[in-house]
């Protein structure tokens, strides 16, 4: 006997990992959408991989992979098809040159499926809002002519409805349908599906949008019967599969885009808190500013909140504001005094179309005027004052109509100088700006204007007036492109001893008081810095 049959009694057995598929291993027929067993048998194998073949091998499809090898069975959900030509793969997972497959080829066979409607399921965080798919499974032969009614019932203690959409990709949209969704009576959705090209394919056809209004972490149902669902109001109504919500409760912090109030919703107040936010009131910071930066460009301003406006009404984050006509302006003609103090500037828009937002920032010296209030019969308008800028917001999801859309109110504190008004305005997200400089007189407002030429083409920062000063004086400055700027004020060792301008502003004309009523007398420096600005003058406080 030659030496290489011979075997040290300390070197290892030789592996022999073996796998073998004992069901369906050929002949078997089995039903579309049953679950049915695969079973082998194993040695010295820890893990397999499942695969199925409908055309006799020619390609394979994943079903399970690191499944236990020795619980020797997996169930399969049987796919809803016609084949003759089935085939079960199971391998090693560690070595997949380690494998067996059926010995022969099995059949399945398609079954007959009901037209169902399946409502989907989530999981979320407590207040949040969250979206659930409602999807139809359309067999062969089936179709929806011209009318789809149904109605899907939930928890009103733990879930608020908040509207139905049907994107690009939806069956609604695609097959040129429209669709009505409402909650006439809490804890209940209707849905009223029509159009004119009959739906026959299966995916999902439309999206609800919930908020969990329950504070604490649990579940809602979300339940239909199929009476519920009838198809061209007459016919066989819809099977539905009934779906749910499960969130945790709201501890962590909301990463929601939009949510500038932490509150894991998006709502109006989120808006406000950027408009705050843009003119100094209440800064963001942390989280809530990463949230509010909806837009993704680093900062906080106008245009987010246009952007948290129209998903709030509209339920879009990508709508495109339409192209506004050259010749649509803000004019500001027709103040006047209502008394020796008071006086309001009303804000016309003329020879306008497609606008469906104006943007309007009064920027004034708050010790000569007081702002008032506004007037508007326009619903979406906002305002927000600080320190001398006023910033009015109106919003609308239609056409902005010509004619006046708001009046501002002033007081003014000292009845026998005159004090300036610097206005600028932007159009449909800065699609058209414009500026305008006012005179308040003793009982006039004069020098009006309100001229396209009057668009600033480059950085302007002009001497203050009065020079030399004690103990406040103005200073002008334009900017040509809207975006962040600050104004700061230097004494002659270079320190900052106030910062007058710190905000997002529009392009146009504005001014800034300073005050240095707490500065000793001397030479300070003022400057206009931005991304691609900076410039610096003198000036001289004497006491």
């Amino acid at each position: 006997m030659q030496a290489e049959y011979f075997r040290n009694i300390d070197d290892p057995i030789p592996s022999c990992s073996v796998v073998e598929v004992t069901s369906p291993n050929g002949g078997e027929t089995w039903s579309g959408g049953d679950t049915e067993n695969i079973a082998w048998t194993s040695s010295d194998v820890t893990n397999v991989n499942i695969e199925f073949s409908s055309d006799n091998g020619s390609s394979w499809n994943t079903v399970a992979t690191s499944v236990d090898a020795s619980s020797g069975s997996y169930t399969f959900a049987v796919p809803n098809i016609n084949s003759t030509e089935c085939l079960v793969r199971i391998s090693d997972t560690d070595n997949s040159s380690i494998f067996d497959i059926s010995d022969a080829v099995f059949t399945i066979n398609t079954v007959a499926v009901d037209p169902t409607i399946t409502i989907g399921s989530s999981t979320t965080v407590a207040g949040s809002y969250v979206t659930i798919p409602i999807d139809l499974t359309a067999p062969s032969g089936f179709k929806i002519d011209y009318l789809l009614q149904g109605k899907i019932h939930f928890d009103a203690s733990k879930l608020k409805f908040l509207y139905g959409d049907y994107d690009a990709g939806t069956l609604v949209n695609d097959y040129g349908w429209t669709g009505t969704f409402y909650s006439a009576i809490p804890g209940t959705v209707d849905i009223i599906l029509s159009g004119a090209n009959p739906l026959n394919n299966s995916g999902t056809m439309f999206y609800l949008t919930f908020q969990v209004i329950d504070g604490n972490a649990g579940s809602a149902d979300l339940s239909a019967s199929s009476a519920e669902w009838p198809v061209d109001v007459l016919e066989t109504p819809l099977t539905v599969v009934d779906g749910s919500v499960t969130y945790s409760d709201n501890s962590g912090t909301s990463e929601n885009r939009g949510d500038a109030t932490l509150n894991y919703i998006v709502d109006i107040y989120d808006a406000l808190a950027v408009i705050y936010h843009w003119v100094g009131i209440y800064p963001l910071s942390g989280q809530a500013f990463i949230n509010a930066d909806v837009n993704f460009d680093g900062h906080v301003n106008i245009k987010d909140y246009l952007r948290i406006i129209f998903f709030v009404y509209l339920h879009d984050w990508d709508f495109v504001f339409p192209s506004v006509s050259p010749s649509s302006s803000i004019v500001l003609n027709g103040g006047e005094f209502e008394d020796s103090e008071t006086f309001s500037i009303p804000i016309r828009l003329e020879n306008s179309s497609n606008v469906q937002s104006a943007e309007i920032q009064f920027e004034y010296d708050p010790n000569e005027l007081e702002f008032i209030n506004v007037h508007s019969n326009i619903m979406n308008l906002r305002t927000a004052d600080n320190n001398g800028t006023l910033s009015v917001v109106a919003t609308n999801l239609e056409e902005i109509s010509n004619g006046e859309i708001a009046s501002v109110r002033f007081r003014k504190l000292n009845t026998s100088s005159s004090t300036e008004v610097n206005a600028s305005y932007n159009l449909n997200e800065e699609q058209l700006s414009n500026s305008s400089l006012l005179t308040i007189g003793n009982g006039t407002i004069t020098n009006v204007e309100d001229d396209i030429k009057s668009i600033p083409t480059e950085y302007e920062l002009s001497q203050n007036y009065p020079n030399p000063f004690n103990p406040s004086t103005v200073i002008k400055f334009a900017v040509p492109k809207s975006g962040n700027y600050k104004l700061n004020v230097y004494n002659v060792l270079g320190q900052k001893v106030m910062t007058l301008i710190d905000r997002q502003l529009q392009v146009g004309y504005h001014s800034a008081n300073f005050d240095g009523t707490s500065l000793a007398s001397g030479i300070y420096f003022y400057s206009l810095e931005g991304a691609n600005v900076n410039i610096s003058k003198k000036m001289l406080l004497i006491k």
